[in-house]
């Protein structure tokens, strides 16, 4: 029984002894594996920190590069704009100029007169005949007519090579 009882005592202090080591051994593990995950979690965290201020950089510059682009847009679009409006002055001037020389009271004041009858501009004496009544306009009046006889082109150069 002694034997076994120093057998017992033996076993007892090696697995104590093997208990403590292997204790130890996944202490020093779980101290190793705290380290190295503190250190990844670090390493990230400063990884994150860095991406994050690129990212604010770039974020930063880019939106510096648009402002930048809108307002150059703007400028050649307030310039453009500037432009089309002094092509329209000008467009308008010429149509003003030009819807003026065909205003029948510019053509009066140059000294033509506008025959009308029954309110229409007459444009040609075949339009008349003998007895119609017409209006005369001048620039400073007009007055009524009576038609006595129509003579065409053709009919005054007979009568003047006569």
């Amino acid at each position: 029984w002694e034997q076994l009882s120093d057998y017992q005592n033996y076993l007892e202090q090696y697995t104590q002894q093997f208990l403590r080591r292997e204790k130890q051994a996944l202490q020093l593990f779980a101290h190793q594996l705290k380290t190295s995950t503190d250190g990844q979690v670090h390493r990230q965290r400063m990884e994150l920190q860095k991406k994050t201020l690129h990212l604010q950089t770039y974020s930063q510059r880019s939106c510096q590069q648009q402002r930048q682009k809108l307002s150059t847009y703007k400028e050649i679009l307030h310039q453009r704009s500037l432009r089309q409006i002094e092509v329209n002055k000008h467009a308008m001037a010429l149509w003003q100029t030009t819807l003026k020389m065909y205003n029948p009271q510019e053509q009066l004041q140059r000294g033509y007169s506008l025959t009308l009858h029954r309110g229409k501009i007459v444009k040609s004496v075949q339009a008349l005949q003998a007895g119609d009544s017409i209006e005369v306009r001048f620039r400073d009046g007009s007055l009524l007519s009576q038609v006595k006889e129509v003579k065409s082109s053709s009919e005054r150069k007979s009568s003047s090579e006569e």
